[in-house]
């Protein structure tokens, strides 16, 4: 693989997942050389955000954002107001929906509570995310057998992006490295 020219690669993990998790474990073989920066980031929207955005201002100019599911949400977010190259892996592009179905099945009320706050947040960010530009270069990978999200309805989403299906589910442990492979080959075609 390419490495992208050394670039450094923020990845943004989704709900309920890590720093520790099977996608960031890739990256780091993928990418040893690579500057790494993959926080582990709370539930909580506000302080989510505020940990991405501190995080990516500690990187290079030319840094790269990854973002899977709900982090492929706060990724789109912040390359759309940083104006930076981003890849989406089966992004959430409707948090708030995506948290009331969370509040149907949850019966903690205590997690009720973070997940109605969160929504709330997440409506905030919808609003300001209809004031930004588009990202520089917007990659989205959609996997065909998304058990989560709709890879048709989350395509619609996306007409400034370049939008590829892959044959797998919403985690696209099977495919990673060849959406990697796509992205760095897409970057270098717009170079």
């Amino acid at each position: 693989m390419g490495h992208f020219n050394n670039r450094s690669i923020l990845y943004l993990h989704g709900y309920d997942s890590s720093s520790l998790g099977d996608k960031p474990q890739m990256l780091r073989a993928l990418y040893p050389e690579n500057r790494l920066l993959i926080p582990d980031l709370p539930l909580d929207p506000l302080e989510c955000m505020t940990l991405s955005e501190d995080t990516l201002r500690t990187a290079s100019n030319d840094t790269i954002i990854v973002g899977a599911s709900l982090g492929g949400f706060y990724a789109y977010y912040l390359a759309a107001k940083f104006r930076k190259d981003c890849l989406l892996i089966n992004p959430v592009f409707q948090p708030a929906l995506e948290a009331k179905k969370l509040l149907e099945i949850e019966t903690n009320l205590e997690k009720k509570k973070v997940i109605l706050n969160a929504a709330n947040m997440y409506l905030s960010f919808m609003s300001n995310l209809n004031s930004l530009k588009h990202p520089t270069n917007c990659f989205v990978a959609l996997g065909l057998n998304d058990e989560i999200i709709n890879p048709e309805t989350s395509s619609l989403h996306f007409a400034d992006a370049l939008v590829k299906n892959y044959n797998d589910d919403h985690y696209m442990l099977g495919s990673f490295k060849k959406i990697m492979q796509d992205f760095e080959n897409y970057l270098e075609e717009k170079f």
